[in-house]
């Protein structure tokens, strides 16, 4: 009769060498189903969005609109796609917590792409030179600041905090009410003719004489202005024929990203040089302008 540890000796299982191939192998297909898993588990969690994200709008008007209502200073955001410090922005100082909940109370943010023809515009007004570059306007859409570089977080939150005071954040649109009785009317101021000094063309509305002609596209122009919008061209037109008489007004048409936009330029010169000293004398008039190769467009 066999004792019991001899017996478990004789009859203890054994690991040939196909069972230790399986079992390798076993484990190795284990060892890898943990790999991808954890791989693409990583992945997910580096392409999800954050759970709080800042919402920026595209249009300067209608944010100043909103902040006058709602007394919020205004963020504009100028940036383009080619711009690697203002994706960082975006990566790291405008995807933090503390920032997207400060600025969704306080602000209203605005981005601008400068390569866009409303955002070429902008830059030319508010004098764009550096990207990253951050303006900020107060509820009445007047300049209070300007940051021209990359900021983190506690830089901004800085900036913003130091801005947001009650003067900068003034509710300036009086809620609607009732409308009064009415009463009578005074008789309205005479408005001064199209041509006439003093004329303003906001509306860019009204009847306008032209005389069309095709322009070679041979030397250079100063160019004032890039407009979706026909209604600023007929403004920036008549606005320059009144300043700069018996200079040439050329509107350049063309289309970019599917949308039409128009050029306004002043001038025709045979040198760079010529077009130039014309700028300088349009920046004295208050008009800045960008020299134009014609043969480019």
């Amino acid at each position: 009769m066999l004792s019991k540890s001899r017996f478990f000796r004789q009859h203890r299982p054994q690991i040939n060498s196909k069972n230790n191939f399986f079992m390798k192998t076993n484990y190795s297909k284990f060892n890898h189903f943990v790999s991808f898993f954890l791989f693409f588990t990583l992945a997910f969690a580096a392409q999800a969005k954050p759970l709080l994200e800042l919402e920026f709008g595209k249009n300067l008007k209608e944010a100043k609109e909103r902040a006058a209502a709602e007394g919020k200073i205004i963020v504009v955001d100028f940036v383009a796609s080619w711009c690697m410090p203002c994706h960082w922005m975006d990566e790291s100082t405008y995807s933090d917590p503390t920032i997207i909940d400060f600025m969704q109370r306080n602000t209203i943010p605005v981005k601008i792409d400068i390569d866009d023809f409303d955002g070429y515009a902008l830059k030319d007004q508010y004098n764009i030179k550096v990207l990253p570059t951050i303006v900020f306007l107060n509820s009445g859409g007047s300049q209070i600041r300007k940051s021209e570089a990359a900021l983190t977080v506690s830089e901004l939150m800085s900036q913003l905090k130091e801005l947001s005071t009650k003067a900068n954040k003034r509710k300036l649109i009086v809620e609607k009410t009732d409308p009064p009785r009415e009463t009578a009317r005074p008789n309205p101021a005479p408005q001064p003719k199209l041509n006439s000094p003093g004329a303003t063309y906001e509306a860019g509305e009204g009847l306008f004489r032209f005389f069309v002609e095709r322009q070679a596209l041979k030397g250079f122009s100063v160019q004032t202005g890039a407009f979706e919008d026909y209604k600023q061209v007929l403004n920036e037109t008549a606005k320059l024929q009144e300043k700069f008489a018996g200079k040439a007004i050329l509107v350049h048409s063309a289309r970019v990203n599917g949308k039409a936009i128009f050029r306004v330029m002043v001038g025709e010169f045979s040198t760079n040089r010529e077009a130039s000293n014309f700028s300088q004398v349009m920046k004295a008039s208050n008009f800045n302008g960008v020299v134009k190769d014609l043969s480019a467009l």
